[in-house]
């Protein structure tokens, strides 16, 4: 027989058990996915499956775990009870709008799909933010900083063997690891800030260490240049401004440092990619041409066809993911994530989407504001996360930011970092079952409604030409358009 304090012992054991199950399958979800942003950027781990697809593959697998967790142990989620009841009002009423255009689009599956992606990507920001460790955002950034390092080693070999070789150095090259050098941007972009956590900090020890970490920022500034995106440009100037003028002169020193950093970057750009070819007498581009080139008739047709979608159905629109649906010569998303949404999820549910935007930045600010009165090194966090998602968010208006599957990955994580941080003024009461609902229909429903696409790209050749498929250009996949069957 049990005695009545072993059965105590055994009872609050299983207790504690079950409190701290949350956190580990949170910081499970977390090592996982890290490891995936660190290796994924630089190297094919699936031999049968593109780059791009491969990357969306190791997306689905996170998102359905996530959704598994909050299934199982809906408390993983109790961040939730940070958000006000009218941000989660406006999230409900976007996951319903978003499930009704879903099911009035010409592709049923597809667009639940990316409703279901979606609200995966919700699950998993939800997940990770429910850690407890106070060390959790260093694991982030050390491990966003170590991806950055590989893949700016694996550049640097690249562009010194064209140098070695004598070959003409162009686009795409240097660039490796991504199916076109705009979706390295749109991984680039979530980590600019990051990356610059070690050497932004005063307290690493020793110096040398240190000094390595400055030249890594100063490297990864300089293949942002090399990469000739405009749009990222712009959308760096912009989330520079906007976490100034957000967040108050506090961020002075920090931004002068990164600022400083960018220069830097620049000025190694022009000596690795215009002095040095000279010098050796090799043909080389020079990226800051186009800079001055602010033209740009493809994305003015692709919104010109954003609009025209949006005319034909204002209210709930062409379905989620369908701008993969209708015929297009250019891309399978307009590069602009407000008309992208409009057009396809309509303008009711954008509205929201915009509504949820300026109420979560509200509370931000007002929460960051208290914070940066504490040491500067305390709120480092919240300077880099507002700057991290101010650039992202202005990119969004350019790129396809909303669409990659690691742009994404990244979205979700600076969002849950961000959740986490975040110190409400109370916190709401929170009912499990809604968690368990979305985790349960995200562990379905993503792998269930991609299984016949995944199916479909191990059984055969995707490269080959469908003539099913009208839209031409990455969205879901690397094939991206929704077959006309």
């Amino acid at each position: 027989m049990i005695s009545v304090v072993q059965r105590f012992r055994l009872d609050h054991a299983v207790a504690r058990l079950r409190s701290e199950a949350p956190e580990a399958f949170s910081a499970v979800l977390l090592f996982i996915a890290l490891s995936a942003l660190i290796f994924l950027p630089s190297y094919s781990l699936v031999p049968w499956l593109i780059t791009y697809d491969e990357k969306r593959l190791a997306a689905l697998l996170l998102l359905a775990a996530a959704g598994s967790i909050l299934a199982a142990r809906p408390a993983a989620g109790a961040a939730l009870a940070k958000i006000s009841a009218t941000g989660r009002l406006l999230v409900l009423g976007i996951l319903v709008l978003g499930l009704i255009s879903a099911v009035l689009a010409a592709s049923p599956r597809h667009a639940l799909l990316e409703v279901s992606f979606f609200a995966g990507l919700v699950g998993f920001a939800l997940v990770l933010a429910a850690q407890t460790s106070r060390h959790w955002l260093r694991s982030v950034a050390i491990a966003l900083t170590v991806a950055a390092a590989i893949y700016a080693l694996r550049t640097i070999t690249v562009y010194l063997a064209i140098l070695i070789a004598g070959d003409p150095l162009k686009l795409p090259e240097p660039f490796t690891g991504f199916t076109n050098r705009r979706f390295f941007n749109q991984y680039q972009i979530w980590t600019l800030s990051l990356t610059a956590v070690p050497f932004l900090l005063t307290s690493i020890r020793p110096a040398r260490l240190r000094h390595g970490f400055v030249a890594l920022a100063v490297v990864w500034w300089t293949l942002l240049f090399a990469s000739g995106s405009r749009g990222a440009l712009l959308a760096v100037i912009a989330g520079l401004l906007a976490t100034r003028w957000l967040l108050g002169p506090a961020t002075n020193p920090v931004l002068t440092r990164l600022i400083l950093a960018a220069a830097a970057g620049f000025g190694l750009y022009l000596v690795a990619f215009d002095l040095i070819p000279w010098l050796i007498g090799i043909e080389s581009f020079l990226a800051t041409a186009r800079y001055a080139d602010f033209g740009s008739p493809g994305r003015i047709a692709l919104w010109s066809a954003a609009l025209e979608q949006i005319r034909a159905d204002p209210l709930f629109g062409i379905g989620p993911m369908h701008l993969a649906w209708v015929p297009s010569a250019y891309a399978a998303h307009p590069h602009n994530s407000v008309l992208q949404l409009a057009a396809e999820w309509g303008l009711p549910c954008t509205a929201l989407i915009l509504s949820a935007m300026v109420l979560a930045a509200r509370a931000w600010t007002r929460h960051c504001r208290a914070q940066l009165t504490n040491s500067p090194q305390d709120s480092l966090p919240e300077i880099l996360l507002t700057l991290s998602l101010s650039m992202g968010l202005a990119y969004s208006l350019f790129s396809g930011i909303i669409v990659m599957p690691l742009s994404q990955l990244l979205f979700a994580l600076v969002a849950a970092a961000m959740l986490y941080r975040f110190r409400p003024a109370r916190k709401n009461e929170l009912r499990r079952w809604p968690l368990q609902v979305l985790g349960l229909a995200v562990a379905i429903g993503l792998p269930v409604l991609a299984a016949p696409d995944i199916i479909e790209r191990y059984q055969k050749d995707m490269l080959l030409p469908d003539p099913t498929i009208q839209t031409r250009g990455p969205r879901f996949w690397q094939i991206g358009g929704i077959p006309h069957k």
